[in-house]
């Protein structure tokens, strides 16, 4: 993991998605989040069906990937600016403090476990 940094960041999916919708929502923006699916198979979608997957959700086509990639176990982002932003290749949306993220020094971490608890409901 050392190619990527010196540290990383450990978070909270549901703080981090609710922050997004929380900021988008004051905004007037549509956040779409999902992991992405690993389902597509190693030829390329058609333009076809492409265009059936943009009808029926836009957004869609930005949640699926090819089989091969599946070890990256990614989490997308996609925001519906509506036009919003038009003049500028980026936008920056600046969400609350993360209260439940921590951040370790890769170099301290030779003995890493991590804990899942289940949210009851």
């Amino acid at each position: 993991m050392s190619q990527w940094g010196n540290s990383v960041l450990v978070f909270s999916i549901d703080e981090f998605c609710s922050k997004i919708y929380k900021k988008c929502n004051s905004m007037g923006i549509n956040p779409y989040m999902n992991k992405v699916q690993y389902d597509q198979e190693e030829n390329k979608l058609s333009f076809t069906d492409f265009k059936r997957m943009m009808i029926q959700n836009k957004h869609e086509p930005f949640f699926h990937k090819s089989k091969r990639y599946i070890n990256q176990n990614e989490f997308r982002v996609v925001l519906d600016l509506n036009g919003q932003i038009s003049d500028s290749n980026h936008f920056v949306l600046e969400i609350e403090r993360l209260e439940a993220a921590q951040i370790f020094e890769l170099k301290s971490l030779s003995d890493l476990g991590f804990r899942i608890i289940m949210a009851t409901k």
